[in-house]
């Protein structure tokens, strides 16, 4: 076989026949290639990848390549967060030092369990708490085991192979089926995992190819390139009917030992950064945007983005530790689909803008309070709450909508020194603590559209002082047994409606409404 034909084919895609599968149980014959009897399929160079499973077990199949060549497949069937975090209990971080691979390969997560199969070999390994490989055996009966043929099979599993009978090993075919119980052992009770992730590739004397994603190395020197096993696909649901295309969520993982001076764009599932006093830094200036299409993780290390002028959009971001900067140019902002969770490390701003805009009810919530300077709420489907406190010293603007609406409960929003608030949906505080601090009719302004919510429940709160357009709303909603007097009232509104249907006290509010001005309506409702 002409490995190096392999390695400079230009044409690698990806076969999808649906988001979602059901559960598949393939004849293992080696006879139809995956095409055929698989759902999902993969190509890497001339190599086609075949990927299901069903209740028991798991079934791959390989085309176009040389049968004599071993398949090895890392699995992390209990992931975690960060995927590399954890202890060696979790799992193995360094993979087998088979072919030529000295010293071993780091591996993007903790693997559980390694799969490492030809035509005259299999054997499988499970992770054994030291950060190493526990042998099942290797030989005829790698998979099956108890001197059972493997290509005979039984329940723990079966192996086929073809050659197609014209000693042209380039489109040799494998095709295997081993048991969720066999590969496990006690880990998830050797059920089938809720979810999982994965990678492979096919080796040679130190060298590889076919690997899966594709963006892991290829090539004649794997033992020079350790850290080229950054990618893998990420499972998030293994059930019938609704599980993940194996192929479809690529992920990344920095290795714990590097740095990168100019990391440059990316689109994946999730991206992870768990390198002690290690830095990306990313690419400078345009055309390098940043797609996380699941969630960035940011557990140790440096990730900076210098002065690249295009965004980060992510679906979560998850910081346990670190460092996360922004970039120092205009266009270098984070734009986020679904959370903000911050238990640990340095989030810094860096004078660029945070984005919330979702699609469903959005959370914010860091372990301190964070300053934020452009503030920008987007989300006009549901509502943005923040679980801490905020510092705003530049501009919060929430955008018009009905649902779009930026909920403060009990926490404090800072907006002194700020220099031009838009409120053109709805801003909501209160409870039992919690204010707006650092307001003015100059810095802030609710707009025709625009509305406040003062949902204070046992204490009275304060209105943040601003401008009002004749036709927006400040709406006192929340008192349940407050007895105080509402702050803020002598300010010249627009429309002005009184709803608390749970208030069990009366209010004398003569001394602030004798100051207030109403352009629009007055409405008690309850």
């Amino acid at each position: 076989m002409n490995k190096n034909l392999l390695f400079i084919i230009a044409a690698v895609f990806f076969i999808n026949k649906g988001v979602n599968a059901q559960f598949t149980t393939p004849v293992v014959d080696a006879v139809n290639d995956g095409l055929v009897n698989y759902p999902n399929n993969y190509n890497s160079g001339a190599t086609n990848w075949a990927l299901t499973w069903n209740n028991n077990d798991l079934f791959v199949c390989i085309d176009n390549a040389n049968q004599s060549e071993p398949v090895t497949i890392y699995l992390d069937v209990d992931p975690i967060v960060p995927v590399n975090g954890g202890t060696n209990a979790d799992g193995t971080l360094v993979g087998l030092n088979y072919d030529g691979y000295v010293p071993p390969p780091n591996l993007p997560f903790r693997a559980d369990v390694c799969i490492y199969a030809h035509n005259g070999y299999r054997e499988i390994f499970r992770r054994d708490g030291v950060n190493g490989w526990a042998s099942l055996g290797g030989g005829f009966d790698g998979i099956c085991g108890g001197g059972v043929n493997d290509y005979t099979g039984n329940a723990n599993g079966q192996y086929a192979s073809n050659d197609n009978g014209n000693g042209n090993g380039g489109d040799d075919r494998r095709e295997f089926r081993i048991s969720w119980a066999r590969l496990q052992g006690a880990i998830n009770g050797g059920n089938r995992p809720a979810s999982f992730n994965w990678f492979g590739y096919i080796s040679y004397n130190n060298g590889m190819y076919a690997q899966v994603p594709v963006e892991n190395y290829n090539g004649n020197n794997v033992t020079g390139n350790g850290n080229g096993l950054v990618r893998y696909f990420t499972i998030l649901n293994t059930d019938n009917g609704t599980s993940t295309n194996p192929f479809s969520l690529n992920s990344y993982t920095q290795p714990i030992g590097a740095s990168v001076a100019a990391f440059g764009g990316i689109s994946v599932y999730d991206f992870t950064l768990n390198s002690p006093g290690q830095t990306i830094t990313r690419a400078a200036g345009g055309g390098q945007a940043w797609t996380i299409s699941g969630n960035l993780v940011i557990a140790d290390g440096t990730l900076s983005s210098g002065n690249s002028t295009t965004s980060i959009t992510t679906n979560n971001l998850k910081m346990s530790g670190g460092v996360f900067t922004l970039s120092s140019s205009v266009g270098g902002d984070l734009a986020i689909g679904k959370d903000f969770t911050k238990t640990g490390g340095t989030f810094n701003c860096n004078s660029r803008q945070v984005n919330f805009n979702g699609t469903s009810a959005q959370t914010f919530n860091s372990s301190a309070t964070e300053t934020i300077n452009y503030l920008l709420i987007s989300n006009t489907a549901a509502t943005v709450t923040a679980q801490s406190s905020l510092i705003v010293p530049n501009n919060l603007t929430i955008n018009a909508g009905v649902n779009c609406r930026l909920d403060m409960g009990n926490k404090t929003l800072n907006l002194t020194g700020s220099s031009g608030n838009i409120i053109n949906g709805t801003l909501r505080i209160g409870g039992t603590a919690g204010s707006i601090t650092g307001t003015t009719t100059s810095n802030t302004t609710f707009s025709a559209t625009g509305t406040y919510e003062h949902n204070y429940t046992t204490v009275p709160g304060t209105i943040p002082t601003a401008t009002w357009n004749a036709a927006s709303n400040c709406n006192v909603i929340g008192y349940t047994s407050n007895t105080g007097p509402t702050g803020g009232l002598s300010q010249n509104f627009g429309n002005f409606t009184w709803n608390c249907p749970s208030q069990t006290s009366s209010l004398n509010l003569n001394a602030g409404l004798n100051g207030a001005v109403i352009a629009g309506n007055f409405n008690m409702v309850s």
